[in-house]
């Protein structure tokens, strides 16, 4: 895994004071952000085992902001009141437009620091293509969402079809759980959701539905790869601590090669390991 983040703040590290006034105290305590891909309740037990683990390998304590949606957590980040934060690839960019966010890592799902917007049917609906879809009723998770809206939705543009009147409805349900499961339950027809693969084997349908419900479910369309979500930090936070900073992403890059962090990662966010990141990759 490349380390030059970890690099260049070990070089900040050695020009930055003796002592830092926000952590004048022996145990800091670091706000780290998740972004509402799933079921609050369900995100919010998961959110603290990974602040419980990063507390326990850092010797910091951490605390977990589960936001409420995308943009709370852009907000966070401004205001630098959280100070790491797992973002979605757009939530990133906004976040750094309004001046205050670095993007430090990445996820890798599989092999590849990508992933992919998909759309999703049932099986028996005799749905093969996205010409199929016409006068159905779409379900998507957030407004902010990437694969789950804002990017699946460019890409359906740019095969020709505007989704606000190709669908017959179009709705926001939620989280990815709640989306495949309503598209399961025949509540809308189609979903757009998160893929790790554009060969039909891993997405969120493979992540929240049980094992005898996903072979209900199939993805009849791939958007182009997306870049993984990011772990970014209040670049406040990270240039009054440079040293926290480096041994907290010291952690997380090494996340992939402990075997309770890897399951972390994975029921989490489907992630298998993180590797560094630039603002170039967006």
């Amino acid at each position: 895994m490349k380390r030059s983040t970890l690099l260049s703040l070990a070089l900040a590290i050695c020009l930055a004071p003796a002592a830092s006034p926000l952590f004048a105290k022996d145990k800091p305590s670091i706000r780290l952000g998740f972004y509402p891909s799933h079921n609050r309740e369900q995100l919010t037990i998961l959110a603290e085992e990974f602040c419980d683990y990063m507390s326990e390998k850092t010797g910091y304590e951490f605390h977990p902001v589960v936001s409420k949606d995308y943009d709370d957590l852009i907000a966070g980040i401004t205001a630098n009141e959280v100070h790491f934060a797992w973002l979605s690839p757009l939530s990133f960019v906004k976040a750094e437009e309004h001046g205050n966010a670095r993007v430090m890592l990445k996820s890798v799902r599989g092999a590849d620091p990508f992933y992919w917007g998909a759309i999703i049917v049932r099986r028996d609906k005799n749905i093969e293509t996205i010409q199929d879809l016409r006068g159905k009723r779409m379900g998507w998770t957030y407004p902010s969402s990437t694969a789950g809206y804002i990017f699946t939705k460019a890409a359906l543009h740019a095969e020709g079809i505007d989704a606000d009147t190709f669908f017959r409805t179009n709705s926001f349900i939620g989280g990815y759980d709640e989306l495949v499961r309503s598209v399961v339950d025949g509540t809308v027809d189609v979903g757009a959701v998160l893929a790790n693969d554009t060969e039909n084997k891993k997405g969120a349908w493979t992540q929240y539905l049980g094992a005898k419900d996903r072979h209900l479910i199939k993805a009849i369309y791939y958007t182009k790869p997306i870049p993984g979500d990011t772990v970014t930090g209040s670049k406040i936070f990270i240039g009054e601590n440079p040293k926290v900073t480096n041994e907290v992403l010291e952690v997380l890059l090494d996340m992939g090669n402990d075997e309770k962090g890897k399951k972390l990662l994975a029921d989490i966010y489907q992630v298998d390991y993180l590797v560094d990141a630039e603002s170039g990759d967006y």
